[in-house]
């Protein structure tokens, strides 16, 4: 078998995780909760699943929602996990697994890489990505190259600030998935915490 690597997506809703080779074939998935947790939760979620594949996996790649300096490994600011602003992941994987070599990414950067590498940016040098998840975020891919921006935060489309029916809205607050879900489940008249943006997007086209 191709060498595989584990790979986290840390969302404020939920920590997606799988099995990867270097063709960028899914080999397994599985998904947490990380709505409502703090930072140590994740790290011990985190420990304990890759201490079920250690014996088969070269490395750890971690996408995660934030401020990331990715060329020091440090999650400079997490908006949802405020216990981990600071936290160098590459310093705590070294105690647990030195073994294993370890990346992160800023979420909407990876969903960049992702496209140029195995998706619809594979043939283009200019082109962006729109993430929509608990936040929104992106990416910007210009001149055959990654746009980081000042301070990293290229591509935080969450941050812009729209006019909705006149009031100054930003784009986290309207399309966030959070508040897609509260909406929906407002004019369906179900309970949200039942409720996911899986289970909402099939609908989308019949309102």
């Amino acid at each position: 078998m191709d060498q595989l690597y584990m790979v986290y997506d840390i969302g404020a809703t939920n920590v997606k995780h799988g099995l990867l080779d270097k063709q960028g074939i899914v080999h397994s998935f599985e998904c947490f909760s990380s709505e409502g947790k703090d930072g140590p939760f994740l790290l011990d979620q985190i420990k304990a699943t890759i201490q079920r594949y250690q014996a088969i996996i070269t490395g750890v790649a971690f996408s995660s929602a934030g401020v990331i300096d990715s060329e020091d490994h440090i999650i400079i600011r997490s908006g949802a996990f405020p216990s981990l602003n600071g936290f160098n992941i590459k310093d705590w994987f070294a105690k647990q697994f030195s073994h294993l070599n370890v990346s992160i990414e800023n979420d909407g950067n990876c969903a960049v890489y992702a496209e140029k590498w195995v998706g619809a940016g594979r043939n283009m040098g200019d082109f962006i990505t729109i993430s929509l998840g608990t936040a929104v975020g992106g990416g910007l891919f210009l001149n055959g190259d990654l746009v980081r921006g000042m301070n990293s935060l290229a591509g935080e489309f969450g941050s812009a600030y729209i006019n909705l029916n006149g009031r100054q809205e930003s784009l986290n607050a309207v399309t966030g998935i959070r508040s897609v879900r509260l909406r929906y489940a407002k004019e369906k008249q179900m309970d949200v915490e039942n409720l996911t943006g899986e289970a909402i997007f099939p609908h989308y086209p019949t309102g």
